[in-house]
């Protein structure tokens, strides 16, 4: 019996993959979730070459977040522990490290290159989309927040336990997608970081997966 072939396309590039030129991506990145992992993590097939654009991002991240998020307790998370065996992404964050003085008192603070963490909430807000919708397009803005930072209306309204989110793990990561005239996918990591991708609505159709 004959069968049509579907050419399918990475969904970060459009470049036509097979089963030798791709690989399976985790939806969410697999570092922000806590092992033991849960069993709902999805995957997507996506070209190799992407998959491994992504790594060095996505460590940076997990290196930023262990620094944030570390308190010294054992056993370390799996953040820690790539912050703590990469010496390079430690003198990366220690260069990002600056005093601001507020009211008289100082504190440290740190400013992380927002480009590399841009490139893997963009990876993981694609990747809900087009398992979602069966759509890839690039999200049009993406934006992070520390979730303490945001006003307490925003951080309610928003991101508030009860306005209906697919949690991965609790405590770890949780996300939505809303039509609010444009498309939204939100996130919310270790109940630390705020992301929010942007899609115009309506989006275009992109290649088959």
């Amino acid at each position: 019996m004959k069968t049509d072939l579907v050419e399918k396309r990475c969904i970060h590039c459009a470049r036509a993959i097979t089963r030798s030129t791709s690989s399976r991506d985790h939806i969410p990145s697999k570092f922000l979730l806590v092992h033991p992992y849960p069993d709902n993590i999805e995957t997507i097939r996506v070209c190799t070459e992407c998959n491994r654009s992504f790594a060095q991002d996505e460590e940076y991240m997990a290196a930023f977040l262990g620094t944030l998020l570390w308190n010294g307790d054992e056993p370390k998370s799996q953040l820690e522990r790539i912050l703590e065996s990469n010496w390079v992404l430690q003198d990366d964050l220690d260069d990002s490290l600056f005093i601001v003085t507020s009211d008289a008192k100082q504190r440290i603070a740190l400013e992380p290159d927002e480009q590399r963490l841009r490139r893997v909430v963009s990876k993981n807000a694609v990747g809900h989309m087009f398992l979602a919708l069966g759509v890839a397009p690039r999200p049009s803005k993406i934006s992070i927040c520390v979730l303490e930072n945001l006003p307490y209306a925003v951080r309610e309204g928003l991101y508030g336990l009860s306005t209906g989110w697919i949690t991965v793990q609790e405590g770890a990561y949780r996300y939505q997608l809303v039509d609010q005239g444009a498309l939204v996918v939100r996130s919310v990591i270790h109940e630390f970081l705020a992301t929010e991708a942007i899609w115009p609505s309506p989006i275009g159709h992109s290649a088959g997966y």
